[in-house]
């Protein structure tokens, strides 16, 4: 039997190339996409610095023929549109536990970024990461909605409290609340930098995990085709010039946010 790969992908470019000329003289159509605020990767569609994922998107998805219609929204709600089909896409998505949120969203086959769980601490009282047990009797606050590693969620000698969003929780690490957060290792220095907070927490640089992170597709609304051709028009897109200037233009390095292959 001969190997079905090489037609794929001939496919995949073929469909990808019949998108990209058909839509020079077809109108734009717009793609409705929610997410929560994610900053560097993704802040506000309407600013001149929408986020790194953002641009990433809105430049991939006009060589498709699409403009992108951006809504930013509590995590959790951006779930449940996504599982009722009110919406297009979510933005910054992983696969979720045993990839059980692909029975409503098609996933490209390119990760848009990468997440890195990491903890952060008051700086004055330091902490040094060395798995598991070195969490043993501290409050680590996480997030709502977040889908974290079964080994660390699911323990029973750790004292997990979640809150709404990592804003609350970087207050709530400051007030001595909680002893330790868990948050991407971008957003949560990002997060902690705009809120004047730099100066008193830290991160430790190992990570508890790593997550990719795609803008998936809704399937209710039949576009997995879509998808596909998103994730080949990604891959090359990330080969270019342009992408290298978006990853400068928000201080951010492949290494930071491309995830391990």
């Amino acid at each position: 039997m001969r190997n079905p790969q090489p037609l794929a992908r001939l496919c995949l470019g073929s469909l990808c190339m019949f998108l990209a000329l058909a839509t020079r003289s077809a109108p734009l159509r717009t793609l409705n996409v929610v997410g929560e605020l994610w900053p560097p990767l993704v802040l506000d569609e309407r600013a001149s610095n929408p986020g790194a994922d953002m641009e990433v998107c809105q430049r991939v998805l006009s060589r498709l023929g699409y403009t992108v219609k951006f809504q930013v929204v509590p995590w959790q709600r951006a779930l449940l549109m996504a599982k009722s089909g009110d919406v297009d896409a979510v933005i910054g998505i992983g696969r979720g536990l045993l990839n059980d949120r692909e029975s409503y969203l098609a996933y490209p086959p390119e990760p848009l970024s990468a997440s890195r769980l990491v903890l952060f601490y008051r700086k004055e009282d330091g902490f040094r990461y060395q798995g598991l047990p070195s969490l043993v009797g501290k409050t680590i606050g996480t997030t709502a909605g977040y889908s974290y590693p079964p080994d660390f969620s699911h323990a029973p000698y750790l004292t997990l409290e979640p809150a709404p969003t990592v804003s609350i929780n970087l207050n709530k690490l400051k007030a001595r609340r909680v002893d330790l957060i868990v948050a991407d290792m971008a957003m949560g220095t990002h997060l902690a930098e705009s809120m004047n907070l730099g100066n008193l927490l830290a991160f430790d640089p190992i990570p508890i995990a790593r997550t990719k992170l795609y803008l998936a597709f809704s399937r209710s609304r039949g576009l997995d085709t879509l998808a596909e051709a998103f994730g080949v028009e990604l891959r090359r897109f990330k080969q270019s010039p342009a992408y290298q200037e978006i990853l400068r233009k928000y201080q951010l390095s492949a290494a930071m946010i491309q995830p391990e292959h």
